[in-house]
């Protein structure tokens, strides 16, 4: 599919859809310093098939969107993402969001509850990263070590960037079920090629402002939520996902055991599925 840029906020953000306008819309929305190139083509194509307006973009500093010279905050890329329905004449999405942006799916839901349709949180959580919630797990002290044993690359040599990708993705996938390492090696590769920066991106989004808590307004949500979560996620344990749950007034919770951090290719015949069941017209 062809890439778009969309002037939104004052920056420029490169976007892709599949499907037709008519259908209903899915805005996907990835983690932090993710491009959008890790929603897969063939994951896009399958929601667009079953009828969906799919919608994947590089968020700020990502990908091949502009990279701001100030810092960011989490609302920022809620009116980003608000800007960007504007701009494609989308009164209401479906919204996923994946870890970091399944946080700004949140605040999309609670601070503009009329442009959301439902929400999907896969690998997400209610809080943000450090928050003092005695009840919400932080990554193990093993996996919080294995992160800081890995050496930055040479971002200039794309050989050594993907590398890079693929030894975090290695720690993200956990202990249950062992990493499909082609598979991982064609993300990091994709990720890559398709990032302008990925230094800066990977350096901006560390630094991102989350604001002020938002778990305890989620009540607020007015409109049916999925929550997505691997069984063996180490970043964001599953008591994430439960904690959700125990927020949100109308939610599903769907555990794969086995999954860790990131959404698999093995996990689609699931996850697809119950996504469109979750969507369908009500």
């Amino acid at each position: 599919m062809p890439h778009r840029w969309i002037r939104v906020n004052g920056g420029i953000l490169c976007v892709q859809t599949f499907g037709a306008p008519t259908d209903p819309a899915l805005l996907l929305i990835a983690g932090s310093a993710a491009p959008m190139t890790v929603w897969e083509d063939e994951f896009c194509q399958e929601l667009a098939d079953a009828g969906h307006h799919v919608v994947r973009f590089d968020q700020r500093d990502t990908g091949r969107s502009s990279v701001r010279l100030d810092s960011s905050s989490l609302a920022d890329l809620v009116d980003d993402a608000v800007g960007l329905l504007d701009a494609l004449d989308l009164k209401r999405a479906h919204v996923v969001g994946a870890s970091m942006g399944g946080m700004v799916a949140q605040l999309l839901a609670l601070d503009h509850p009329d442009r959301v349709a439902t929400l999907t949180l896969i690998a997400s959580s209610p809080a943000a990263p450090g928050a003092d919630d005695s009840d919400l797990p932080p990554p193990s002290l093993r996996v919080r070590a294995e992160l800081d044993d890995v050496d930055l690359p040479d971002w200039d040599d794309p050989a050594s960037a993907a590398i890079y990708l693929v030894e975090l993705a290695t720690i993200r996938a956990g202990v249950v079920r062992p990493l499909d390492e082609d598979a991982a090696r064609r993300m990091a590769e994709r990720i890559v090629a398709h990032s302008a920066d990925l230094a800066t991106a990977m350096h901006r989004h560390s630094e991102l402002d989350y604001g002020s808590p938002w778990r305890k307004r989620l009540g607020e949500v007015a409109v049916p939520v999925l929550v997505v979560h691997g069984g063996a996620d180490p970043v964001l344990p599953v008591a994430h996902a439960w904690a959700l749950a125990r927020a949100l007034p109308q939610v599903e919770v769907l555990v794969m055991p086995e999954a860790g951090h990131d959404l698999d290719r093995v996990d689609w015949p699931v996850v697809i599925p119950a996504l469109l069941r979750h969507t369908a017209p009500r």
